[in-house]
C-alpha cells in the first residue's frame, strides 16, 4: 500500500507482533484521517446575492475574506456584513436566508441528505436582522431547523421569519407557517408562533408573545434594507412593539426570498415609499387629430 509505506515505514514492514487487523484499522484510520478536511470543506450553501461589503470567515478564523456572488458557504463559516451592505445564501435544502446591514451569523451546522429526507441544521445570529425561507418541511414531531441567539431558540417547522438580535434581547415575527420560540435563561418559558404573531425574549426574563400588523413586517423588510437603528439595538427597553410607518396595502408587500428585480447583477430589494394620492385626472374629448 504505497500511502502507508510513505508515511509509515514500520506499518509497510511489520514484525512478529503485528496482526492483519491492526494494520487494517491503522491503514484506514490514515485515510478517513486524510479525507476529514475535504468532507468537513463541502459547502452547504452558495451567495446568491451581495451588496457592500460583505466578509466571510472561514470557520470563525481571520482574516476575513470578501463574499461575492456564487462563493461556497461551509459549516463553520461566519458572515458578516458590513453598513449599507447585506447578503442573500441560498442552502442545500433552497432555504434562503437574507442578512440585513450590520449582522453577524454562524453557520454552525448544516447537514442535509435530500435521498432521506434528513436535516440538521443550527445557525446562531449574534447581532442584526435576519429573514429566513425554509421551504421544506420534513418533519413536525421535533425541529430539524433550528436558530440561535444570545436569548433564545427558534424552532422552525416551515416558514418564513425574521430574527432580530440586540445587545439586550431577541425578537422572533413569524410572517407565515409555525415557529416555536424558547427562552435560552428559562427553557420552560417558550411559545408557538403561527403566522403574523412575534415574541420577544429579553435577558433572563420570560418571553412575551403578541401580534403584529402589515406595517410592522413594512417596518421590518425596510430594516432589512437600511439596518436596524443603533438605537433599537442598544435599547434597554426589548421591542415589544414596532413604531407604525404610514399604511401600506397587505397587497403590495414584496416576499424578498425571490427578489424580482435586479441591477448589474445586485440584489436590489423591494422600495418601500409613501403611496401618493394621484391626481384627478381632468375629462376631455380626444380630436380626430389623435387616432
Amino acid at each position: 500500500m504505497p500511502v502507508v509505506k510513505n508515511f509509515c515505514p514500520s506499518i509497510a514492514h511489520p514484525g512478529p507482533g503485528w496482526s492483519g487487523a491492526r494494520i487494517f484499522l491503522i491503514s484506514l484510520l490514515l485515510v478517513l484521517i486524510g479525507w476529514a478536511p475535504l468532507a468537513w470543506a463541502a459547502p452547504v450553501g452558495t451567495f446568491i446575492q451581495v451588496e457592500g461589503k460583505v466578509e466571510v470567515l472561514r470557520q470563525g478564523k481571520t482574516p476575513a475574506v470578501p463574499a461575492k456572488i456564487r462563493d461556497r458557504v461551509e459549516q463553520g463559516d461566519q458572515v458578516r456584513t458590513k453598513s449599507q451592505s447585506r447578503a442573500q445564501v441560498r442552502f442545500v435544502d433552497n432555504t434562503v436566508l437574507t442578512l440585513s446591514p450590520g449582522s453577524l451569523i454562524l453557520i454552525e451546522d448544516y447537514l442535509y441528505d435530500d435521498s432521506q429526507g434528513t436535516r440538521q441544521a443550527t445557525l446562531n445570529l449574534f447581532r442584526g436582522l435576519a429573514y429566513t425561507v425554509v421551504n421544506k418541511i420534513l418533519q413536525t414531531e421535533k425541529p430539524d431547523f433550528v436558530f440561535k441567539t444570545h436569548t433564545a431558540v427558534l424552532g422552525v417547522r416551515g416558514t418564513r421569519f425574521f430574527t432580530l438580535v440586540g445587545a439586550r434581547f431577541t425578537g422572533g415575527y413569524n410572517e407565515q407557517g409555525e415557529l416555536e420560540m424558547a427562552s435560552r435563561a428559562l427553557p420552560t418559558s417558550k411559545v408557538l408562533l403561527k403566522s403574523m404573531e412575534f415574541a420577544v425574549a429579553p435577558i433572563g426574563q420570560p418571553l412575551t408573545k403578541g401580534r403584529f400588523s402589515y406595517q410592522d413586517l413594512k417596518l421590518l423588510k425596510q430594516w432589512l434594507i437600511t439596518g436596524v437603528p443603533p438605537e433599537v439595538l442598544s435599547g434597554k427597553v426589548p421591542l415589544l412593539s414596532l413604531p407604525r410607518p404610514p399604511d401600506q396595502e397587505p397587497s403590495s408587500l414584496e416576499s424578498l426570498d425571490q427578489p424580482g428585480r435586479r441591477q448589474e447583477g445586485m440584489f436590489v430589494p423591494p422600495t418601500l415609499v409613501p403611496i401618493t394620492p394621484k391626481a384627478p385626472t381632468p375629462s376631455h374629448t380626444p380630436s380626430p387629430e389623435m387616432y
